[in-house]
């Protein structure tokens, strides 16, 4: 199955993750930077997974503009698949974990984005942990993250 992975990544967390994701697809697979992506071409892949790090609950700005330049119906017939880093909300101080239990994470507000274009979600948006903001990821995180890619052929 052809397939794109794009990420936008602030500290390398997302980057990392994408890059685990890529490894579990294994073949005809591109993995790539939103600074390198286009959207004219997505249509040609027969999965694209975009995945982007948690900030206020959402994608960083850059990949919500990026989301945004998907011209409507660019994803019909294709798969779309995404994901995000985010904080363990459970280490978070109560009105930071409040706060995350209100306004979400980014992988749900990016997937409404990708469906919004015409794509299909075969698979629920997943989340990543982080130790902190700026990382290390959890243990075990870019195993469960190959694991989630081998899923995604489905």
């Amino acid at each position: 199955m052809k397939t794109l992975v794009i990420y936008d990544s602030l500290h390398g967390n997302t980057e990392k993750v994408a890059r685990a994701i890529g490894e579990g697809i294994a073949q005809d697979v591109e993995v790539i930077s939103i600074k390198d992506a286009g959207t004219e071409n997505l249509s040609d892949y027969e999965l694209v997974v975009f995945g982007a790090p948690t900030h206020g609950g959402r994608p960083k700005p850059e990949a919500k503009a990026f989301l945004d330049k998907i011209p409507p119906g660019a994803l019909k017939n294709v798969k779309v698949a995404a994901f995000d880093t985010r904080a363990i909300a459970e280490k978070q101080k109560f009105l930071l974990k409040l706060l995350i239990g209100m306004i979400g994470y980014a992988a749900p507000k990016i997937a409404k984005s990708l469906t919004s274009k015409g794509g299909s979600l075969p698979v629920e948006p997943e989340g990543f942990f982080v130790e902190d903001t700026k990382g290390p990821l959890k243990e075990g995180e870019l195993e469960r993250a190959r694991k989630w890619g081998e899923g995604l052929g489905v």
